[in-house]
């Protein structure tokens, strides 16, 4: 039986087009499938048992198939759920949502989804979600407002924007977005542009923290990198959440289940490292404890053994690297990556700083070495599990090592993608005045070299008014004060502002001092796209159609920008010129269709030509016109390009030697010359946190690590996820402290009890929950409970542990390091 409710494959006598497909209406019968269709519905019938999916299934009342009543229909349309970007199959019955599940066209998840996705029903209909605008009745920061009409909250904000603008200056109006990659981030960045401001800070993004900056010092690429697990031989995970806390849950999934079920001759081994035994821990070989904070050191360390017993990628090495020797002209402060690596960072030392065992050191390099391609892997996300930037270079230094750098089962690198083909903005000279000065949050990249990536310095700016006061701050979707190890900053930073907007659909922990509450429409009501990338390189653009109407008068963040954009200036109304976010979404589609690459989303048998006929230098005809290919894009779910060529230096390698670089020039141009440390801040290293070191008062180092059901969610207030989110560990609806048995003896706690965990910081009261997964001498508590506000499901459930954190500055980007506290625990 299929979702239409009969025993058809779908493929029968008089197949149902979708509602939306307007150029398809006529076109009904067997008779006219094109082959696209037909291979669409042989393949999904192979994949999920007999169900089709095309532009959309859809169920008519009565006999007659004529009926202008649909009762039930499938559309596909994308999650917004978490940063992962899967596409959906949503059932809709009578303008309701009845169920949701993964499109299996959708090259990144292939019909599966992790359990956020689902929940998204939950957030759609949760009844504390804001219908209508509001605005502050009271103090900043007391959550009292009164509802105002969606008209008048866009006026008002239209009309601040154009005062600012005017005095002091476009400058003065900045944006925090929250990892966004589709609408919200294009209309906002160019939105900004014609406006005349810098400031568009992602609050949320990899890109001020880990992995980012790490590849960007030695790749001179400034994106986020993937990862071929699937293909994979042998996998380092340093503390990377692969399987709790990865940016794609449902993609990283299923690289784990290929990976597994691959040659049944060889099975890749899979080490994971990290402080407690996390599900991605579980899943692993092998569980290798380590310190908080230290992976770095144990890079290092693993390198001196590849190094030392010959066992790296020597062609790799010597053609395609720079700063591995020392520099030939010498100096006393002059030393390559391969000197720094024997010199300080022998197992013995490496394994007094980390807690591994020098044995075990020894082991995981030669296994490193032998299994090929290996990977190592790193937090690859923002927040509480960020590792510093050097110590990503460390780890991201072994894939170069055993040239595992664009290679099949190595390090894959997201390709050029021009999704909104626009002219650039005519400027006025309130635009170009504004466009001249500095971002709020750029940092003096000749003391953080890799500063000038957004960061989260932006409270302390504000308040200090660095460079300038912020009239005007627009939180589209972002909740800082929640997010930030130091939330009274950001509560005073808000508190400062003259007018703050909060586009949460949450009167949330920001939202509660803001001064306008714009609620965005929810993902499953609104036109949306989101551009990312598969594990294996590929370019896909997943685009979300609006699945029931959205309240009335309700806009979406895409929308808000367009109304805005109009109404502010000229430049900006020149600027965005669509009248609707589904025009901007038709644009999109116009821009992939002209760019002569990959195609709509298909099975696999599609994939497979689409690559063979592009391999041999043809172009696979998807639609004969812009029409029939918007139509392609939207009804299976989206826009993917199949080929990706390994080895293409001259993209991977964009530093100026054009090579992977040890030694990073981008790092030494920006470094403020200091004698004797010249040449060590341009290499990967390892530098202990001062006073991080457990001592008498404080014993015990702090473990701070997301949640898998809630990292990552944009909507705080889901019964299913807090529900469930303490499953592993057997809580519900409280938060807790991990300790080890042979710990909570010592001090004299047993399970359950109400403990006190301290920092110099401050105090946090919760549960003990005692656990043999953790290391001695380290206390473990999640993140993602605590809120303040965003729903009664949500507030007031567990703790933030932001109380304790004593974040440090990673001395790169200027970014916090959450990895860095020492606490005591007692009985309260």
């Amino acid at each position: 039986m299929n979702d239409r409710g009969d025993n058809s494959s779908g493929v029968g006598p008089c197949r149902m087009p979708s509602p939306a497909a307007d150029g398809a209406r006529g076109r009904t019968c067997s008779s006219d499938l094109t082959r696209r269709e037909f291979l669409i519905a042989g393949g999904v019938g192979v994949a999920v048992g007999s169900r089709v999916v095309a532009t959309s299934d859809v169920i008519y009342a009565g006999a007659d198939r004529g009926s202008s009543v649909p009762i039930e229909r499938t559309v596909m349309t994308l999650c917004r759920h978490c940063p992962g970007g899967c596409g959906l199959r949503a059932r809709v019955s009578q303008d309701r949502v009845v169920g949701l599940a993964g499109n299996p066209l959708h090259p990144a998840n292939r019909g599966g989804l992790c359990p956020r996705a689902p929940a998204a029903v939950q957030s759609l209909y949760n009844p504390d979600r804001l219908m209508a605008p509001r605005v502050l009745a009271g103090p900043k920061g007391s959550g009292q407002f009164r509802a105002i009409g969606w008209t008048e909250a866009i006026d008002r904000l239209a009309e601040r924007l154009r005062s600012v603008r005017q005095r002091p200056g476009p400058h003065a109006a900045a944006v925090v977005i929250n990892g966004d990659r589709g609408l919200t981030r294009l209309l906002w960045i160019r939105f900004l542009q014609a406006y005349g401001s810098n400031n568009l800070i992602d609050w949320s993004s990899p890109e001020g923290h880990g992995v980012v900056p790490a590849v960007w010092a030695m790749q001179g690429f400034d994106r986020a990198i993937a990862y071929d697990l699937s293909r994979t031989k042998f996998v380092l995970s340093f503390g990377s959440q692969w399987l709790d806390a990865h940016w794609s849950p449902a993609q990283a999934s299923e690289a784990f289940a290929e990976m597994r079920s691959g040659d049944p001759a060889f099975r890749p081994r899979f080490v994971n490292i990290e402080p407690r035994l996390s599900v991605t821990g579980t899943k692993a070989d092998e569980w290798v404890p380590i310190r908080p904070g230290t992976e770095g050191a144990l890079a290092m360390g693993l390198a001196h053994v590849l190094l030392r017993e010959g066992l790296y990628d020597r062609a790799f090495v010597e053609h395609l690297t720079h700063g591995f020797e020392d520099p030939e002209d010498g100096g006393a402060n002059r030393i390559g990556y391969r000197q720094l690596v024997l010199r300080d960072y022998a197992p013995s030392r490496v394994s007094a700083i980390t807690g591994v065992d020098e044995a075990a050191i020894f082991r995981l390099a030669r296994e490193f070495a032998i299994h090929r391609p290996a990977l190592a892997i790193g937090f690859d996300g923002s927040g509480v599990a960020a590792q510093r930037t050097y110590d990503r270079m460390a780890i991201h230094a072994l894939n170069a090592l055993v040239g595992s750098i664009d290679v099949p089962g190595g390090v894959t690198h997201f390709q050029d993608l021009d999704v909104l083909a626009l002219p650039v903005p005519e400027l006025d000279a309130a635009a170009e005045a504004g466009l001249a000065k500095p971002r709020i949050d750029r940092m003096d990249t000749s003391a953080y070299p890799l500063g000038d990536i957004p960061v989260r310095k932006l409270a302390e700016h504000i308040l200090a008014e660095l460079p300038y006061p912020i009239e005007v701050l627009i939180l589209a979707g972002a909740n800082p004060v929640f997010d930030s190890p130091h939330p009274d900053r950001m509560k005073e930073a808000l508190a400062k502002v003259p007018f703050v907007v909060s586009l949460s659909p949450w009167i949330d922990d920001t939202a509660r001092w803001a001064d306008m509450i714009i609620p965005e429409a929810h993902f499953l009501a609104r036109w949306e796209v989101d551009v990312s990338h598969t594990f294996t390189g590929r370019p896909t653009v997943t685009f979300g159609q609006p699945v029931v109407a959205p309240p009335p008068d309700a806009v979406s963040g895409a929308d808000l920008v367009l109304r805005l954009a109009a109404q502010v200036s000229e430049p900006t109304a020149e600027a965005l010129p669509f009248s609707n976010s589904e025009s901007v979404v038709g644009a999109i589609s116009d821009t992939l269709a002209r760019s002569g690459r990959g195609g709509p989303f298909g099975p696999q048998e599609e994939v497979d030509w689409t690559q063979l006929m592009e391999r041999s230098g043809w172009r696979s005809g998807h639609a004969v016109s812009a029409a029939e290919f918007r139509q392609s894009v939207i009804g299976t779910g989206g826009w993917s390009d199949p080929i990706y060529y390994p080895r293409e230096w001259d993209r991977v390698f964009r530093s100026p030697q054009r090579r992977f670089a040890f030694h990073s020039t981008l790092i030494a141009q920006r470094t403020r010359p200091r004698t004797g440390q010249d040449d060590l801040r341009c290499l990967p290293h390892y530098e202990p946190i001062p006073d991080a070191e457990p001592d008498e008062t404080y014993p015990l180092r702090l473990y701070v690590y997301p949640l898998p059901l809630l990292a990552g969610m944009t909507d705080a207030s889901v019964p299913w996820l807090i529900d469930r989110a303490g499953a592993v560990m057997g809580q519900r609806w409280r938060g807790w402290a991990e300790i080890n048995p042979a710990t909570a003896e010592h001090l004299h706690i047993a399970e359950g009890d109400r403990v006190v965990v301290t920092s110099p910081r401050g105090r946090l009261e919760t549960y003990a929950r005692l656990f043999e997964g953790i290391m001695p001498e380290v206390v473990a508590i999640p993140w993602g409970l605590g809120h303040e506000g965003g729903g009664r499901w949500s507030d007031g459930v567990g703790q933030n542990p932001s109380a304790l954190v004593d974040a440090r500055i990673d001395p790169l980007t200027a970014g916090p390091i959450w990895s860095a506290t020492k606490v005591s625990v007692q009985r309260a």
